[in-house]
């Protein structure tokens, strides 16, 4: 760039007769006036007031205000968001309370629940809860008062009753009261959906259930002195405590058992499971541990050299002849008499019946004469008692009948 001559202004170098503090020249061009590129010389022509300094609102976009708008207005679209996440926080928190992990409590509304305070509710759903934790002593903090009996309310007891019927899928509605109220709960009890209605009543400042175990009447299911157990542990009393759950009923014998449904599923603590089926019987196994037992005895009655052995089927009682002890020889005739043993079993005794012929041999005095004696005969039935209140078979012998 070159100055004038005469000191005037430079000229236009587009041709465009352009005045000073007209803006920027087209695309390409230089800028005169204050954003003129040589800022050390200073513009021989006044410059224009600045609108913005006298007060006068600019025309156009103005950038700086856009971006301070734009960015105050992102600020509150983050503040929003950040308001909808913390209360989305908060749900799922309320939520996670009203659920337990693997139980799928629900009460809708309901908060988590406590022994202390909250509603009807609160009480149901804490009791459910505890069960399926196999809690028995929170368990029965919900409780109006304690069981009478309880040796069966334990931890240990309870883990074995939810062991194949565990309590899952626990929903709670929400129920308002004053002193006393009625909440409908349901639960899954093993493949068993099970809806109940639970009585709860205000004891001072807390809801407590009426009842948090069922009553079982188990004295018209006992037999003399056969052992009754519940899931393994042996009872001694008539009325038992349950919480719910599956239990099964045995002996703890070897041949024996409570009947094929010696399971019975307590659904609730206001339920009354049904023991009426319930009853004392020899197994398969113990009917064939009978007939064993009995084919051992009755071998070893065989080896006998007394004429009429003690405790055994094969008795010689005839006046005809009088047989000389330690000189008698018995011996089956036919075939094994105990494939055709019948048998029949009342309580724990069985009975096994079979055919008898046995012959005997030996020195025997009969009309005044006394020899060798042979072909003497013994037929009819025998009758084996066998007694499996043990694990070890008791047999007896009934006298035959001829």
């Amino acid at each position: 760039m070159t100055d004038s001559p005469s000191g005037g202004p430079p000229p236009d170098p587009y041709g465009q007769g352009r005045q000073p503090g007209q803006g920027p020249p087209p695309a390409g061009g230089y800028a005169f006036g204050p954003f003129a590129p040589d800022q050390g010389a200073a513009s021989p022509y006044p410059q224009q007031p600045d609108p913005v300094a006298w007060g006068q609102p600019p025309v156009g976009p103005q950038p700086g205000r856009g971006r301070t708008l734009l960015i105050v207005g992102v600020s509150a679209l983050a503040l929003i968001i950040l308001g909808v996440g913390s209360a989305i926080v908060a749900l799922n928190l309320r939520q996670a309370r009203n659920t337990e992990s693997g139980t799928g409590a629900s009460t809708g509304s309901t908060s988590s629940a406590s022994p202390a305070g909250g509603g009807p509710s609160d009480a149901v759903l804490g009791y459910l809860t505890a069960l399926s934790s196999t809690d028995a002593q929170k368990a029965l903090s919900y409780g109006q008062s304690e069981p009478t009996e309880s040796s069966m309310l334990t931890d240990k007891a309870l883990s074995a009753a939810l062991k194949n019927a565990p309590l899952t899928a626990i929903k709670v509605p929400q129920v308002e009261g004053e002193n006393e109220a009625t909440v409908e709960a349901s639960y899954q009890l093993g493949k068993r959906t099970v809806t109940e209605t639970f009585a709860v009543v205000k004891q001072t400042d807390e809801w407590k259930l009426t009842r948090v175990a069922a009553d079982v009447e188990l004295g018209p299911v006992r037999s003399g002195s056969v052992p009754l157990l519940i899931n393994g542990t042996k009872v001694s009393k008539d009325l038992i405590s349950l919480f719910p759950g599956s239990y099964t009923i045995s002996t703890g014998l070897k041949y024996s058992d409570y009947g094929k449904d010696s399971t019975i599923l307590v659904t609730s603590p206001g339920g009354f499971p049904d023991t009426s089926r319930l009853a004392v019987r020899i197994t398969a196994e113990g009917k064939s541990a009978a007939v064993a037992a009995a084919k051992k005895s009755y071998t070893t009655c065989l080896k006998s050299d007394d004429p009429a052995p003690s405790k055994c089927p094969n008795r010689w009682t005839s006046n005809s002849a009088e047989w000389r002890k330690g000189t008698v020889n018995w011996e089956q005739s036919g075939g094994d008499p105990f494939k055709k043993a019948k048998v029949t079993t009342s309580g724990l005794f069985a009975q096994v019946q079979i055919p008898l012929r046995v012959e005997l041999s030996g020195t025997c005095t009969q009309g005044g004469r006394t020899g060798r004696c042979v072909g003497a005969t013994i037929t009819g039935t025998s009758i084996a008692v066998v007694s499996l209140e043990t694990n070890e078979p008791k047999v007896s012998w009934l006298r035959p009948n001829a």
